[in-house]
C-alpha cells in the first residue's frame, strides 16, 4: 500500500466540495449497506450517508482526507463557514483533523458542547472521547466559533484507515443536539454510527478513484479464484482447503485484491466492485 507522505498541516491547500444539509430519502442501516455501494458518483455516495445520518440528528457530516500536496474537504457546511475556517486557518487547531494526523486511535469528541458541560452529564463511555490533556485554548476558540457560526454543539470524529495513495483520513458527525440527548445517542448508537462512516469511506474512495480515472491493476488468477470463491459464500479457511494452501494465502490474495481495487479492508466492496466490472460473477 502507497502511503502518501507526511508533510506540515500548514503546508496543505485546502479545499472544500458541498453537499445538502438535507437527507433526502432517510435510509436505514441496512439500506444504506445496500444502496451506497452502487452509487453512481462519489456525490451520490455522500447524498447515502446525509440520508442515513440526517434523520438521527447529524447537522454537520464531514469528511477529510490528504490527497497529495492537498487536505480535501467533502462536506453539509455552507460557503461562508468554509471559507472562514480557511481564512483562520483551523485546520492547525481542528481537533478532528490532528487525530487523524497523528495517527489517533478510535473515535474523539469535537463541539464546545463537551467542555461546557464535561463535569456534569455526560456517561462515562461518552466522556472518554475526550482526550485526557484536554484541549488548547486555540482549538477552544474554534470551537466556540464554530458553534456561533454554524450552530455546531457537540459531535465525533473517527480516523479512517490509509487507502492506497491518500493519506490521513477522518469523517466527522456534527449536532445541535444537547448534550444530554447526543450522550444517549452515542451510548446506544455510536458504534452503528461508526460502522456506517468506516463503510462510507471505502465506499467513496472507490467512487472518487473511478471519478478521477485511476486504472485500476488487474487482478491474479488467484486472486479472481479467491474472490469468486469468497463471492460465492465460502469461508477463508474453505478456501485455503479447497486450493491446498494455507490460510495466509488466502489472506494474501483478498488483501492484495482489495488493494487493487481500492476497497480498503472491505471484502464486500472487493466484491462488488469485481462484479461490476465483470471479473467474477
Amino acid at each position: 500500500m502507497r502511503i502518501q507522505p507526511r508533510l506540515k498541516l500548514k503546508e496543505l491547500e485546502v479545499t472544500f466540495t458541498s453537499y445538502p444539509k438535507r437527507a433526502g430519502h432517510a435510509l436505514s442501516w441496512d439500506e444504506f449497506m445496500r444502496y451506497a455501494p452502487r452509487a453512481r458518483s462519489s456525490g451520490d455516495v455522500f447524498q447515502r450517508l446525509v440520508d442515513c445520518l440526517a434523520p438521527m440528528g447529524a447537522m454537520n457530516l464531514v469528511y477529510a482526507y490528504q490527497n497529495g500536496d492537498r487536505l480535501e474537504f467533502h462536506s453539509t457546511l455552507d460557503k461562508g463557514w468554509r471559507d472562514h475556517y480557511q481564512h483562520c486557518g483551523y485546520q492547525n487547531v481542528d481537533p478532528g483533523v490532528r487525530h487523524a494526523w497523528y495517527g489517533g486511535v478510535g473515535p474523539t469528541a469535537m463541539g464546545r458542547a463537551f467542555s461546557r458541560f464535561w463535569n456534569n452529564g455526560f456517561s462515562d463511555s461518552t466522556r472518554r472521547l475526550m482526550p485526557t490533556n484536554g484541549w488548547s485554548r486555540a482549538t477552544q476558540d474554534l470551537q466556540e466559533d464554530a458553534a456561533d457560526k454554524t450552530g455546531f454543539e457537540i459531535g465525533f470524529m473517527i480516523p479512517l484507515t490509509q487507502q492506497r495513495g491518500m493519506g490521513p483520513a477522518g469523517c466527522s458527525f456534527g449536532s445541535d443536539m444537547k448534550h444530554k440527548e447526543f450522550d444517549q445517542l452515542y451510548q446506544h448508537q455510536g458504534g452503528q454510527i461508526a460502522m456506517v462512516l468506516r463503510a462510507f469511506h471505502d465506499y467513496m474512495q472507490a467512487a472518487l478513484q473511478t471519478e478521477k480515472g485511476e486504472e485500476l491493476q488487474m487482478l491474479t488468477t488467484r486472486e479472481r479464484d479467491v474472490l469468486q470463491m469468497l463471492a460465492d459464500g465460502l469461508k477463508r479457511q474453505e478456501i485455503a482447503d479447497r486450493i491446498s494452501r494455507g490460510k495466509r494465502t488466502v489472506d494474501y490474495a483478498v488483501e492484495s485484491a482489495r488493494d487493487k481495487l481500492g476497497a480498503g479492508d472491505n471484502d464486500h466492496l472487493a466484491i462488488r466492485r469485481a462484479l461490476d466490472l465483470g471479473w467474477i460473477h
